[in-house]
């Protein structure tokens, strides 16, 4: 083993020289270099394995689990790799390890013979590994064949760290089938990211071995979490051939509303530290940084020691630790831990603390289909009436002539004042050019109570429904506001309600996100006793940014089913076991913590349009 291990040094100092002499200017300390600490601990040493690649998460009691490549001393991690677990009360250890967690399937499977390189999340409830591995399952050609050929990109996903573990049958990442691709030839060392618009990226290593020679990085992107995987069609998104080296080994994480890589260097400053990257998009990346310097900076190791395949340990949405393997001075190999020491100016803005909805898309809605208006008297969905319509025209709004209607509506809500630091408020709401128009903080000198800051709009409707066809043609707000149309009824024994419309575009991550929620609160015997509130939400993935536009938002609700549309396309359509109250319809722009909504005074100006409100019976 010591042996294999100085020869792959010296290999890899060969590959590094040997690459075209480009001037290097002086290597930027990144902000993560200064908050590491002097010194580190060796953990998982093994007199028995070669132990690599150290992926960490805590569970929900602090325990901190530790996923890790081993292979036998006499083997390889191309032919013998297995993912064993490990488990510690605090992240320096000591370590119990537990077993094996995964390990080629043989014969039949993608992921034949070995596995390795894990890397670990949790997504949710859920905990996910991302592991490389190939399809070769005789262990005498793995040896004759080039180092990562055909090795493909895996996933397995388990309600708990202690499995059991889901595997599938096809990887989630796969080579490209195409003799000139860049990743042709492998597609390695996964890392996961979470995007803020609620996607799942993969980013991936490849080796161009069909073109340069150089090893790359790329992205492949799914709307759920299971895929499919896309592959950005402008990949790679990381490879500077110009400063002549090359990078490898990515992990990825957003944090402070930036994507962060870090990356090791192969040979761009030296083959031994790590370099550091950011994005505003996580496709576009800066200038390299460093992010930590060799082994022997934190370890009691030679210089020359190999420290890479880096992770990141989180606690409560922070950086906490960084978690590595390392080459010793004899040659063994181990996980080593350093511990990240954040200054108050680093840490998660207070705003990035709010709750925010777990963004699992039930599907994309599909607008190929999309009917085309060929009469304002029918829903937009139902353009031949096969649901024998009628439209109540007294109780509609086209929002005509100069004021609201308030034998309509309310002009605010009677029994709602908002919630800080929005306060609803008259002033907010106008008709204009055929619109109903709510803008933000129209209240002048008028005094707000206490906690309330700014102030909204909100209408109500005089009049309460029981089933029918509900539409309204909107025009998103494009501030941090939540656009609201909605129906509800408060009772003392009964309180039920329906979102048709509850979105905020005006939060950048938010902007492909179409939301569908329905309540009971509680209610009385004879409609199903309900004493605690229970919702069904779901949410949908639209293919553009609603806030540039207006959209067709309708609900067909009856005594079986409630059915959601936007712009006449049907989108979900849920059993209704407990919608059978009378509803009040509500518009109105608020301040919601759920979705990242909180005031931006750079923002006031925009507006939330309503064109028109339907309503119709059978």
């Amino acid at each position: 083993m010591k042996k294999s291990i100085l020869i792959a040094i010296v290999a890899i100092t060969l590959f590094v020289t040997g690459q075209a002499q480009v001037a290097k200017p002086v290597l930027k300390d990144s902000w993560l270099t200064g908050c590491l600490a002097d010194r580190g601990t060796f953990i998982l040493q093994s007199a028995d394995y070669c132990v690599w690649g150290c992926a960490p998460v805590y569970d929900d009691e602090g325990k901190v689990h530790v996923f890790f490549s081993r292979w036998p001393l006499d083997g390889s991690w191309l032919t013998n790799s297995e993912i064993a677990h490990a488990v510690a009360d605090k992240p320096e250890g000591p370590y119990k390890v537990i077993g094996t967690v995964l390990k080629g399937r043989g014969a039949g499977y993608w992921d034949a013979y070995t596995v390795h390189n894990p890397s670990v999340y949790r997504v949710g409830k859920k905990y996910v590994l991302l592991y490389m591995s190939c399809g070769e399952s005789d262990p005498e050609r793995l040896k004759t064949i080039a180092p990562e050929a055909g090795e493909n990109v895996g996933m397995a996903i388990a309600d708990s760290p202690y499995g059991p573990w889901k595997r599938f049958d096809k990887p989630m990442v796969d080579v490209t089938l195409s003799p000139k691709a860049w990743d042709s030839y492998s597609v390695v060392n996964p890392g996961l990211l979470v995007h803020p618009n609620g996607e799942f990226w993969i980013y991936y290593r490849s080796w161009d071995r069909n073109n340069d020679n150089r090893r790359k990085t790329g992205v492949a992107m799914a709307r759920n979490l299971e895929g499919p995987y896309i592959k950005y069609d402008k990949n790679p998104v990381i490879d500077f051939p110009e400063k002549g080296g090359q990078t490898e080994d990515p992990y990825f994480f957003y944090y402070n509303n930036k994507f962060h890589c870090l990356i090791r260097d192969m040979g761009n400053y030296d083959h031994l530290s790590g370099l550091y990257l950011e994005s505003d998009d996580g496709l576009h990346w800066g200038e390299y940084q460093r992010s930590h310097y060799q082994g022997s900076h934190y370890f009691p190791v030679s210089d020359k020691c190999r420290y890479e395949r880096v992770q990141v340990l989180f606690k409560n949405g922070e950086p906490e630790y960084l978690f590595n393997a390392i080459v010793h001075t004899d040659g063994t190999t181990s996980g080593a831990v350093l511990k990240i020491n954040l200054p108050a100016n680093l840490k998660k803005k207070p705003e990035e603390n709010l709750t925010k909805p777990l963004k699992v898309y039930k599907d994309t809605v599909d607008f190929s289909k999309a009917p085309v208006r060929k009469s304002d008297k029918l829903p937009l969905s139902d353009q031949r009436n096969s649901g024998k319509w009628k439209l109540l025209t007294a109780n509609s709004d086209e929002f005509t002539g100069t004021q609201l209607d308030t034998v309509k509506w309310y002009p605010n809500n009677p029994g709602w004042k908002g919630r800080p630091p929005t306060y609803f408020h008259g002033s907010n709401v106008k008709v204009e050019n055929g619109n109903l128009v709510m803008r933000i903080n129209q209240h002048g000198s008028d005094p707000l109570p206490a906690d309330f800051t700014h102030t909204s709009g909100f209408i109500v409707s005089k009049k309460k429904f029981l089933y029918g066809y509900f539409e309204a043609r909107i025009k998103a707000m494009n501030a941090p506001w939540v656009t609201g149309f909605w129906m509800s009824n408060e009772g003392k024994e009964w309180w039920t309600e329906i979102d048709i419309c509850e979105n905020c575009p005006g939060v950048p991550e938010n902007r492909h996100d179409l939301n569908s929620n329905i309540h009971v609160f509680r209610s009385p015997k004879d409609q199903g006793d309900v004493k605690e509130h229970f919702s069904r939400n779901a949410k949908y993935y639209i293919p553009f940014e609603l806030q540039n536009d207006y959209h067709v938002w309708g609900l067909e609700w009856d005594k079986d089913f409630i059915s959601f549309y936007i712009d006449g396309v049907l989108f979900r359509k849920a059993e209704n076991t407990h919608w059978h109250q009378p509803l009040k319809i509500n518009i109105n722009n608020e301040s919601n913590k759920w979705f990242g909504a909180l005031p931006d005074d750079n923002r006031l100006n925009e507006v939330f349009k309503t064109d028109y409100f339907r309503v119709w019976e059978k």
